[in-house]
């Protein structure tokens, strides 16, 4: 009977600790912010995860839920260190919630080299409530938090309307991330947003004349001001191996256009000199 206890407990211990390395083979921590934009540059999944009660300064904080946030990293706006000016990272999460009415409960990451400024708020389902949003800063790279970042052994980069065409049309999930610097402003150099976005493509529509056309939307809160912005991305893929990208900032709640800008990026080739929008299976 001993015997099968003991047997029993070392089976346990070894598939559990086999279930661990498994998992540290399939993810790694990322460290800095300078690892984690160059991580989402290049395609990879990133997840995230914020124990809200790890960043408290005071044992009596501001606002009486502390909750627990994490998911993958989808669309997003990054900019990188650049001289004194810090770059910052922007993701968002926007749930539907059940409670005696129907809402919206949004979640907002702003990451400032080691600093994540993390919101919540039930805005309505209009976006239009402020008074209920809430915010802590965590040191993420002390500990109060963490991020993910996927193996990207199985990672191929997509380098022609072909490719990106046949991938999509035969079921697999196609990620995009785009450098702005890189590409065309319509409205001339320096005129147009010069940071860098990426997502996964949902959903998408391939036109008449083979364009292929998708969007992505992220509802965020703007620290400073404390209200709601939606930053819009519309996408064209052509056959002659370029992608236009629209940006649009919105008030929410009413739908009045802060800004647009229009960049026409080349497919990136995948050399190491290529420059454009990289399209990625993962």
């Amino acid at each position: 009977m001993a015997y099968s206890v003991i047997y029993l407990l070392c089976l346990n211990v070894c598939v559990i600790s086999s279930f661990l390395i498994s998992g540290n083979q399939r993810s790694i921590p990322v460290r800095t912010y300078n690892s984690l934009v160059s991580y989402l540059e290049n395609g990879a999944e990133v997840r995230y995860f914020f124990n809200i009660s790890s960043c408290l300064q005071s044992a009596s904080p501001p606002f009486k839920d502390i909750p627990v946030f994490g998911g993958e990293i989808k669309y997003f706006s990054a900019s990188k260190n650049s001289g004194e000016d810090a770059g910052q990272l922007i993701f968002s999460n926007v749930d539907y919630i059940n409670e005696n009415d129907v809402n919206k409960e949004i979640h907002t990451f702003w990451i400032v080299n080691d600093t994540a400024k993390v919101f919540w708020a039930q805005p309505g389902v209009y976006i239009n409530i402020t008074d209920n949003i809430s915010g802590i800063y965590c040191k993420w790279t002390e500990g109060q938090g963490s991020l993910w970042v996927k193996n990207q052994a199985k990672q191929r980069q997509l380098t022609s309307f072909p490719e990106i065409k046949t991938m999509l049309t035969f079921g697999e999930e196609v990620g995009w991330v785009v450098n702005i610097t890189e590409c065309q402003c319509a409205a001339g150099k320096g005129n147009c947003y010069h940071g860098i976005l990426g997502d996964t493509i949902r959903g998408f529509k391939i036109a008449k004349d083979s364009s292929i056309h998708f969007s992505t939307s992220m509802t965020t809160m703007f620290p400073v001001a404390m209200n709601f912005i939606q930053l819009t991305t519309f996408v064209r893929v052509d056959a002659n191996n370029t992608a236009t990208f629209i940006t649009r900032h919105l008030d929410p709640s009413t739908f009045e256009q802060d800004d647009i800008d229009i960049m026409s990026c080349p497919i990136h080739s995948g050399s190491s000199i290529g420059r454009g929008a990289k399209f990625y299976v993962n």
